[in-house]
């Protein structure tokens, strides 16, 4: 994974997430720390993620209701709270990679691809490129003038990914409210 953690390495130091030295120099914790805050702690840092991933619900949180086959509501999930669980969970993978990294079991802990998906900015989010929005949008009927990824669009993406997720045998993680690609994927299989 060593290419990956150099591209990534690359990107954030021209961002100015990171120093400008050479990639080689900075370290695995560093760009992690550099992606997203590991400390419980509230720092001025500005990390990647939040940039480009802040919770879209912060303002306004949404809910999912969780429907009976006659309609009923059963159960509301607060998407802001998915966020939240979302995020701890990028973390404690990423903590436990880093607790691991260079020890006799650290093949066992490895961070999975769609986490590098973010690190590398590629989930559709409003930091995107217009025509990821716009296509993202589109599959999720959530189009709009201004081509604005809205707190809607996130639920819809959130409905899309708990779909896929829980079709999944292992490796369960949480579900997204952003572009991730298995929400496009799933979004352009039902769309066939």
């Amino acid at each position: 994974m060593s290419l990956i953690h150099d591209i990534i390495k690359i990107k954030y130091s021209k961002l100015g997430y990171l120093p400008g030295y050479p990639y080689h120099l900075i370290s695995d914790e560093e760009m992690f720390n550099a992606f997203i805050n590991l400390t419980d702690e509230e720092t001025d840092n500005e990390y990647f993620f939040e940039d480009n991933y802040p919770n879209p619900f912060a303002e306004q949180d949404l809910y999912y209701n969780k429907l009976d086959k006659d309609g009923n509501i059963i159960s509301q999930t607060s998407l802001s709270g998915e966020y939240e669980k979302l995020k701890a969970y990028i973390i404690k993978v990423i903590k436990t990679y880093l607790e691991y990294q260079g020890t006799e079991v650290a093949k066992n802990y490895t961070i999975p691809d769609w986490i590098y998906t973010y690190m590398l900015g590629e989930v559709v989010y409003t930091n995107s490129e217009y025509l990821d929005i716009y296509d993202t949008l589109a599959l999720l009927h959530a189009n709009n003038i201004n081509n604005n990824f809205t707190n809607q669009a996130c639920a819809l993406c959130y409905a899309t990914s708990l779909k896929y997720i829980s079709t999944l045998t292992s490796g369960l993680r949480p579900p997204t409210v952003f572009g991730e690609p298995h929400v496009i994927k799933q979004l352009r299989l039902e769309a066939m």
